[in-house]
């Protein structure tokens, strides 16, 4: 901001100061991560890694699907996202992680696929029509390709729907029985 201008220093030294006393009394032991909560961000690992898969395309005219390479290994992204959810919990103090900071760490997973990829499968996971979601028709028509190839969504008569791989990784996640009861908002 402008009225910040001249006050650099002084601002810095109260950011330093304010996270020297967050990070003071820290536990030096890890929080512990339940096997439930573990299998939650595998399966929200496994989930972003495939979502967030490249797609090849042509280059050139209709732009047709060239190419969908294997996904990347869950594994870094489960280590990322579980670090994520012992550091929230120690943070807070907690030795055990709490079911708030896999909810955390779960939302990162669902931010790391690109946003159209992220707003089509929300919208498939809600069971609203994918064409209700916001986006330039031919984006949303080549997103929509994309998913299908990566085994995410499949044709149904009317519209697309979850693949069951899909449901399977989102309900391992904790996500999919909490979005169609309402309780959770992507």
């Amino acid at each position: 901001m402008i009225r910040q201008q001249g006050h650099e220093e002084q601002i810095r030294t109260e950011c330093q100061e304010s996270l020297k006393a967050l990070f003071k009394d820290l536990p030096r032991k890890v929080p512990t991560l339940s096997e439930q909560f573990e299998s939650q961000i595998v399966a929200m690992a496994e989930l972003t890694a495939i979502a967030r898969t490249h797609v090849y395309r042509n280059s050139y005219g209709r732009r047709e699907v060239e190419y969908v390479p294997e996904p990347e290994a869950n594994t870094r992204i489960s280590k990322g996202l579980a670090a994520i959810a012992k550091g929230i919990a120690s943070i807070n103090r907690r030795t055990r992680v709490a079911a708030e900071d896999v909810k955390d760490a779960i939302r990162v997973g669902m931010d790391c696929i690109p946003d159209y990829r992220r707003k089509l499968l929300e919208a498939a996971i809600r069971r609203e029509p994918l064409e209700s979601v916001p986006m330039p028709r031919t984006v949303r028509t080549r997103e929509i390709e994309e998913l299908k190839e990566l085994t995410l969504i499949e044709e149904a008569l009317i519209d697309s729907k979850l693949s069951d791989k899909a449901r399977e990784l989102l309900e391992g996640a904790g996500l999919l029985s909490q979005c169609v009861r309402g309780r959770v908002k992507l």
